[in-house]
């Protein structure tokens, strides 16, 4: 695959605006030609929103034990874990961030996003979505025409994000990762052992079969329950700290 760019021989005439945009698709071609694998140089998600935020991004102790995990996952040391911090402390913001940076890492591959809300699920895809459209020109992240809708997405190489309520599905679309974040609205919901089944069923049946062979999973939210998503996939295939599959992290923020 490749966008068959070529190099007009008058470039060196262009605004520097247009120069840019050139170098932005060269650099896209190369990542689709498999020349280069990425063009990004942020350690962790914090760097990044640091690198792009400066002063705006304020950096706390948390989000050195995310950064951590976001550092394993990527490295394949794990591919399964859960996140459990209270509500309204930022979590989801530096979620953004950090599917931007392994969107950046991984150029030509797409990442699934739930929450349990469709609505909110959206609300954070275009968060993304403006970083791509801000910054992604440094990492050979370029909108896609034709194919940039909030809550379905991707670049011209292919990485992306698709979007969507816990129980409305994502039939259709695999995934090399998935983040779920807040998959139950709320302790009310939380309290509904109809809802519980229904957030885990579909966890289990469809969900997990979007994901790739190989690809990792992440659990954000706040715990409102005993028997939330949580405990369930933990219970069926063990914590890390025991020899199972899943890092947990539960973090009083």
């Amino acid at each position: 695959m490749s966008l068959e760019l070529s190099i007009p021989g008058d470039w060196r005439s262009w605004d520097d605006a247009s120069k840019d945009r050139l170098i932005a698709r060269l650099k896209a071609e190369t990542l689709l030609l498999g020349k280069v694998a990425t063009y990004c140089e942020d350690e962790t998600p914090s760097a990044m929103a640091k690198r792009w935020l400066g002063d705006r991004w304020h950096h706390r102790a948390y989000h050195d034990v995310l950064d951590q995990l976001a550092l394993d996952l990527e490295a394949g040391l794990i591919d399964r874990a859960t996140v459990s911090l209270p509500p309204q402390v930022g979590k989801s913001t530096w979620v953004n961030w950090f599917v931007f940076w392994s969107l950046a890492r991984h150029p030509l591959d797409p990442i699934i996003r739930m929450s349990y809300a469709a609505e909110l699920a959206t609300t954070h895809a275009r968060f993304v979505q403006g970083y791509v459209e801000d910054h992604g020109a440094a990492y050979g992240l370029l909108q896609k025409r034709g194919d940039w809708a909030q809550h379905n997405w991707h670049t011209m190489t292919g990485a992306g994000l698709r979007s969507g309520g816990m129980l409305t599905g994502v039939a259709g679309f695999p995934a090399a990762r998935m983040v779920i974040d807040d998959p139950i609205g709320g302790r009310a919901l939380a309290d509904s052992k109809i809802v519980r089944e229904k957030t885990y069923n579909e966890y289990s049946a469809n969900l997990l079969s979007r994901l790739r062979p190989g690809g990792w999973l992440l659990i954000v939210n706040t715990r409102w329950h005993d028997d939330d998503l949580n405990a369930r996939v933990t219970k069926l295939e063990g914590v890390e700290s025991k020899g199972g599959r899943w890092r947990v992290n539960n973090l009083p923020a």
